[in-house]
């Protein structure tokens, strides 16, 4: 799985033992992929944030600063509570102007059977996306370059 270092390593390496976890456990996780531009401070910011407006969801967050992506991994969350959980992340960064780009979210194992090559294909997206959209997207592991758009709360 070396290759996968390449591409979001940060977010991979800090997530890896969570997901294989999860995986071999074959219990649910959300993931949530984000174009955004963040500091140190402004991500212990948002971590403050999410843990005041959904204390029940455990979430771990880590920041890639060399391809401008941040990843949050929502334990035991489904599609569902991950898209929740998304709209109150986009609100922050959008009120903070650190919202760059669309927010990619997918959860395991709905829309993937593996998740870490979820998490890859997720990260990979985000990267070659050129989108400044500012939209929640759902990740399709059929179809890898489709992605759904939910469009009622912009």
């Amino acid at each position: 799985m070396d290759m996968t270092y390449s591409v979001g390593s940060r977010i991979l390496k800090t997530f890896q033992q969570f997901l294989q976890y999860y995986e071999a456990s074959s219990l649910a996780c959300g993931v949530v992929i984000i174009k955004a531009d963040l500091g140190d401070e402004q991500l212990k910011l948002l971590e403050n944030h999410m843990h005041n407006q959904k204390p029940e969801v455990g979430a771990q967050f880590s920041y890639d600063a060399s391809e401008g992506l941040l990843g949050i991994l929502l334990d035991d969350c489904h599609l569902d509570s991950t898209h929740d959980y998304s709209f109150y992340v986009k609100e922050f960064l959008e009120q903070n102007g650190q919202l760059k780009g669309p927010l990619l979210i997918g959860s395991f194992p709905e829309n993937g059977h593996h998740a870490e090559q979820m998490m890859f294909s997720m990260i990979w997206i985000q990267m070659i996306s050129e989108s400044e959209a500012k939209e929640i997207n759902i990740y399709n592991h059929r179809q890898n370059t489709e992605v759904n758009t939910f469009h009622p709360y912009r």
